[in-house]
């Protein structure tokens, strides 16, 4: 498959639209993926946060019904198909579940809002991205990272989701931006001229030195790396110009797919998924 970005006034050719029924359809196959990533990037003078996603009930529409209706004739026969993945927004987290995803062979499409795939808010985070300080001497570790998050989040943060963070933030980090292979990203953190070795700043909230940076330009420094890793996987095509404005649900549980309004032209087109919920091939 060849890589390319497509904006959305070329959808139509480029991914196989077909009309049915009324609304342009997709002719091709779509989930959405159902995992949250995590990410935390600290600004120097922030302090630290996490962030818990909050699952919000929609209305029944048309496009619940027409999934619906896909469901109990497809499911059973499209269920060990592979699956193409939307991913909305092309920020640090969009990119790495992008590049996570086709890398384990699956097809992706990326939706941005942005006129490129840089265009996102990732791009002006100041402050860097906690790490983890490795120098014995500097006391840190997974549960001195999970203490300051509690303490900084003044008891409001959930247990689990910290502890997740803490324990498997940095491993994340190391393979998704300071990657040797080619597959990933490589980011320029700034290190010690005489050693090479990165360099670590103690940032608010934190008590030990574990924060990677670039300057004051840590956001724009990750966003170029990993949108231009995500952008040459050939298993990844990014769709910019492309706001989704709702969330297609089935029964009020179930993401079936996503509502995508072209940015140029005002016009809403339902992207529908297809593993378990339906599929939106004539």
């Amino acid at each position: 498959q060849k890589n390319s970005t497509v904006r959305t006034d070329d959808l139509s050719e480029a991914s196989g639209f077909v009309r049915c029924r009324g609304p342009l359809i997709s002719s091709r196959r779509y989930r959405i993926i159902n995992r949250n990533m995590m990410w935390s990037a600290f600004s120097r003078s922030a302090r630290s946060s996490i962030s818990a996603a909050a699952a919000v009930r929609r209305p029944t529409s048309r496009v619940d019904v027409s999934a619906r209706r896909f469901q109990s004739r497809r499911f059973q026969s499209r269920q060990s198909e592979a699956d193409r993945l939307i991913i909305v927004g092309s920020g640090v987290a969009g990119c790495s579940a992008a590049l996570v995803a086709a890398e384990q062979g699956l097809s992706v499409t990326l939706l941005t809002a942005g006129s490129s795939i840089v265009d996102n808010n990732s791009y002006w985070a100041q402050g860097g991205i906690i790490y983890r300080n490795y120098d014995p001497q500097s006391g840190d570790s997974a549960s001195s990272l999970a203490d300051d998050i509690h303490v900084a989040g003044a008891g409001l943060c959930q247990d689990d989701a910290v502890q997740k963070l803490a324990a498997e933030g940095p491993g994340r980090v190391r393979q998704l931006l300071l990657d040797e292979s080619g597959t990933y990203a490589r980011v320029p953190f700034d290190r010690d001229p005489r050693t090479d070795e990165l360099l670590l700043c103690l940032e608010a909230s934190h008590s030990a030195p574990r924060i990677l940076y670039h300057a004051d330009k840590s956001g724009a420094a990750i966003t170029e790396h990993i949108t231009a890793a995500a952008n040459r996987h050939p298993n990844v095509q990014v769709v910019t110009e492309s706001i989704v404005t709702d969330l297609c649900m089935v029964d009020d549980k179930v993401c079936a797919g996503v509502k995508r309004m072209n940015r140029n032209t005002g016009e809403i087109q339902p992207m529908l998924a297809n593993r378990g919920v339906g599929t939106c091939n004539p």
